[in-house]
């Protein structure tokens, strides 16, 4: 379909050269994070590339707590925005300097002059998303000024002009007119470099809207999507996606690929890497997610895309320290019809045919949500909340044809299982333990699961044949 004002070698070309890359809050902290990924930004992101960012640090969380308090008596959400406003100001300071930052330091001094007004109540913003938005717009006008300071063609684009959604709990992104909207913005320009805001969006009312927590991630695959990019660079404080968590497992490796559906179950399982989100507007068989660290550029990448006649093996394994079941009565159709039409998928399920009941096993963080949900429609008290379970899972492409399927059964056998069983795609086993975890007991079955063994680089200088002497020896003193 012709977008107004492109011809269609302009659209081909900006699906073709452009990339996405994504950056965190945690990647733009400080002045120095924010070097670290204008340095990253030129030298491994493309001349015309799309930089997607989130709020720097801790500031959606900021403005949330001065949205809580401006609704309470008292001085606090007045003290909160001083304190936010001397970030944000230093951030510009410390990284422009006085001739450059002034022009930005007056946007951003109208910005913090909305929230005193809405402070004082002097201006009715009854839209979180309005204020929670200007986190990621700092971030966007920053970092590309920090880029033309640096001599790189940049400019900042608020998602909110080209990104069009119905509001929903999940907003409802209008891909067409969303779309046209950034080609025409992106494509007549090649060889800038532009910095998007994450995490926002603008409905069909013209108000504000956020696409929810780690909708950034989110906002990168979509921005890609619309483009039709064929690469997705998501920059974390992590070298990929790992054999395990590495907070929690001590011997752990970065994997190189991972397929589509493997990705997706992790993130399905409770993944901390990648939201189950990201891999909506995902084009399968075109686009490749890459994985990367921004702490350390040189590391091992994950690329995740599609990557067929891959050998049976579990790639992953993962854990989570508190899920909640759900016990359901099998005596109330519509309660059962309701549940499966519910828009969130439990990590686990199962029925017991002779008890009458059927299990349903969600993460903890939805408890609120689902316990919200069961107030409106269980009258009967038809389903019981039950606390105290664990999980633990492997996941990899068709995972009960490996040995290490064999391998997890038979660990599992000694600990409280609950219930054990496949994920639907096959791609993961699932274990529901009526345990809490230990760091031990995760570390062993990581090792017995991945068998790693220590390597040791050995050289042997001498006269005559000594390195095969030496293997000799070593042979036999083993």
């Amino acid at each position: 379909m012709a977008i107004e004002g492109l011809t269609q070698e302009q659209v081909q070309a900006a699906a073709d050269t452009v990339q996405v890359h994504k950056f965190g809050g945690s990647s733009l902290a400080d002045a120095f994070c924010y070097r670290r990924v204008a340095r990253i930004v030129t030298e491994y992101a493309g001349a015309s590339d799309v930089v997607v960012v989130s709020a720097a640090g801790d500031t959606t969380n900021r403005i949330l707590a001065i949205i809580a308090a401006a609704k309470k008596p008292g001085d606090t959400a007045a003290i909160l925005l001083e304190q936010l406003e001397k970030f944000q100001l230093g951030l510009i300071n410390e990284l422009l300097g006085s001739d450059l930052a002034q022009s930005l330091c007056q946007l951003s001094n109208a910005d913090f002059e909305r929230f005193r007004r809405f402070i004082r109540g002097k201006e009715s913003i009854s839209r979180d998303a309005e204020l929670l938005a200007y986190g990621e717009l700092w971030s966007a006008r920053l970092l590309a000024a920090l880029l033309r300071k640096q001599g790189t063609r940049a400019e900042h684009i608020d998602a909110r002009d080209f990104l069009c959604a119905e509001d929903a709990p999940e907003p409802l992104i209008q891909e067409q007119v969303s779309r046209e909207g950034l080609l025409q913005r992106v494509a007549p320009y090649p060889g800038t470099r532009f910095i998007v805001t994450g995490f926002i969006a603008r409905g069909l009312n013209s108000e504000s809207l956020t696409l929810g927590r780690n909708g950034s991630d989110y906002s990168a695959t979509l921005v890609g999507s619309l483009l039709d990019a064929k690469q997705v660079t998501i920059w974390k404080d992590v070298a990929g996606v790992y054999s395990a968590d590495p907070r929690k497992i001590e011997r752990v490796v970065s994997l190189p690929a991972l397929d589509w559906s493997e990705a997706e179950e992790l993130a399905r399982l409770g993944s901390p890497v990648l939201h189950p989100r990201t891999f909506q507007p995902v084009n399968r068989e075109r686009m490749v997610i890459s994985v990367r660290s921004s702490l350390k550029v040189e590391n091992q990448q994950t690329r995740i895309g599609q990557f067929e006649h891959a050998e049976p093996r579990g790639k992953v394994f993962t854990s989570l320290s508190e899920v909640v079941l759900f016990k359901i009565e099998l005596n109330d159709k519509r309660l059962v019809d309701q549940l499966d039409e519910l828009d969130l998928e439990p990590i686990f399920s199962w029925t017991e045919p002779e008890k009458h009941h059927q299990y349903l096993v969600f993460h903890q963080n939805h408890l609120d949500y689902i316990s919200r949900w069961l107030e409106q429609i269980d009258n009967d008290n038809a389903v019981t909340q039950i606390r105290g379970y664990s999980m633990v899972a492997l996941v990899g492409d068709r995972i009960q044809e490996t040995d290490q399927y064999t391998t997890f059964k038979l660990q599992l056998s000694e600990q409280k299982v609950r219930r054990f069983g496949l994920g639907e795609h096959g791609n993961s086993a699932i274990a529901i333990l009526e345990q809490q975890l230990d760091s031990r007991f995760l570390n062993r079955l990581h090792s017995q699961l991945f068998n790693y063994r220590r390597s040791l680089g050995v050289l042997v200088l001498g006269r005559g044949n000594i390195g095969s002497a030496w293997l000799e020896l070593f042979k036999q003193q083993r």
